[in-house]
């Protein structure tokens, strides 16, 4: 039987919660690909990834992140030092963007966004 999005998602929380990774993850991927209008979703990925070390995947999502708001800097500032981090710095820059969009003040966001951060 097929799940709704919206329990998928909130499925994929509790796993997390539980720490079932590979089971919340997959819940996640799940409900976004169902179409999940939850914006908590796609947050709860992102982290997700992030914390597993799939950054590839993480920086996806945070580039393509509809509605952020100044809640969602966090995050993106834990993707965007980690991208850096692990010498992604094009994807690093391209989060450090998102960032200024909502935080134009961001110190570390606008370092990576000129270059100087992590090379």
């Amino acid at each position: 039987m097929r799940k709704n999005p919206a329990d998928l998602g909130l499925a994929g929380l509790a796993l997390k919660w539980m720490g079932k990774l590979d089971e919340a993850e997959a819940a996640l991927v799940q409900a976004l690909r169902q179409g999940s209008r939850d914006p908590g979703t796609p947050r709860a990925l992102c982290a997700l990834l992030v914390d597993r070390g799939r950054l590839d995947g993480a920086a996806e999502i945070a580039e393509k992140m509809g509605g952020l708001r100044a809640a969602d800097v966090p995050l993106l500032v834990r993707v965007m030092n980690a991208l850096s981090s692990s010498g992604k710095h094009d994807r690093a820059v391209a989060v450090a963007r998102r960032i200024l969009s909502v935080d134009p003040g961001n110190a570390a966001a606008r370092t990576i966004a000129q270059g100087q951060g992590g090379r």
